[in-house]
Parts: C-alpha cells; structure tokens; sequence
C-alpha cells in the first residue's frame, strides 16, 4: 500500500470545548464544524502545517462511537490513510486475509470514498482508508 497519512481522528464528547483545546493547544485553526449523517458524525478538523486532526463526536444513533466514548473516553479513534484506488486497496487486504469493516466503499466527509481495516488486522488501530483523486 502506498499510502499517506490523510489525518489522525479524535473521538470526543464535547465538539465545542475540544475545538478551544486543540486551537489553544495547537495554535491551530479550526475549520468549521459539520454534520455526516449517513456516518452519524459531527466533525470538524484542526489544520497543521503538515497534518490534520479530525475532532469527531456521536449525532443521535451512533452507538458504535458512543460505546467507545463510554469505555475509552476522548481520545484516539483511528488513522486515516490517503489512497489512489480504495477498490483496488481493499481487494488486495481482502486477498491478504485482513479483516474489513467495509468490504465495498462507501461516501464519507466531503464525498471521499472511504472504507475501515477492522484493528484485529493492524495490530489494535482502527484504520480508515480514504481514496482523494
């Protein structure tokens, strides 16, 4: 896989106070904040020089991420990596036996094709794989 690291996702409860943390922190600005809800996401990303944080918290339904916030907390989600040709990409994980959340792409933020790398195949990182043309 020849791949970039597209950004790094955080998981947390409060959208608006992590958006203050991570711009102080950082000194970093912040893009607005948008709702996917075909993901059940609210999300917005922090920009860095050379890298970018998505800040990622539950709409309504979202149980999957609820239940991580309830066991993990704010924190570390997953990675996402940059990829040319997401089918492609996945037929040759699937090949390898690794375990896919996503066996076909599906639309995520900003209309990308994206699909997830279940962590029992990546050592515990749940990885997202997003193809930007």
């Amino acid at each position: 896989m020849k791949s970039s690291i597209q950004h790094i996702a955080i998981a947390v409860r409060d959208m608006e106070r992590a958006k203050q943390l991570y711009a102080g922190v950082l000194d970093a600005s912040v893009s607005e904040t948008t709702d996917v809800p075909d993901q059940k996401v609210r999300i917005c990303f922090i920009e860095l020089s050379n890298a970018r944080i998505e800040l990622m918290s539950p709409l309504p339904g979202n149980e999957p991420l609820t239940r991580f916030l309830d066991k993990h907390g704010d924190g570390l989600h997953h990675i996402c990596l940059k990829v040319a040709d997401l089918t492609a990409e996945l037929a040759r994980l699937k090949r390898q036996g690794a375990r896919l959340i996503d066996e076909q792409p599906r639309v995520g933020a900003g209309g990308h094709k994206i699909a997830f790398v279940h962590p029992e195949s990546t050592g515990g990182v749940l990885i997202e794989l997003e193809e930007i043309g």
